[in-house]
């Protein structure tokens, strides 16, 4: 802090404060980009698998990628004729309240393990 005549300036400090939030937020948003292209990434390794993942596990991965992309599910199960709808219908329905970060963290270590499990 400066002084000028028997006060004391404290814009020196206010402006190191708002640095220190802007490289805070600079690096939330450059960590949240790397989250975002680790994502886009593990999407396109799952599609290139060397074998086709069971019905389960594509349940678990269709329920985290909904619920990174669109969040909560807020439509009705559907009818009990649309068994294929169902399938993918509860797995995302498993993840109502899952935040973004945590679905998207879920996703890349699902994928990761399943190029253990599956091959790439």
């Amino acid at each position: 802090m400066r002084q000028h005549g028997g006060r004391t300036d404290r814009r020196s400090q206010r402006d190191r404060l708002q640095c220190c939030c802007n490289d805070a937020a600079y690096i939330q948003k450059s960590s949240q980009y790397l989250r975002e292209e680790e994502f886009q990434r593990a999407v396109e390794e799952s599609k290139v698998l060397k074998v086709r993942p069971s019905t389960e596990d594509l349940g678990v991965l269709y329920g985290l990628y909904k619920q990174t992309t669109e969040g909560d599910v807020i439509t009705e199960r559907p009818g009990m004729l649309d068994f294929v709808g169902k399938k993918k219908w509860d797995p995302w329905k498993s993840r109502k309240g899952l935040s973004k970060e945590d679905a998207t963290k879920g996703y890349i270590k699902a994928v990761e393990d399943f190029k253990v499990k599956y091959g790439i």
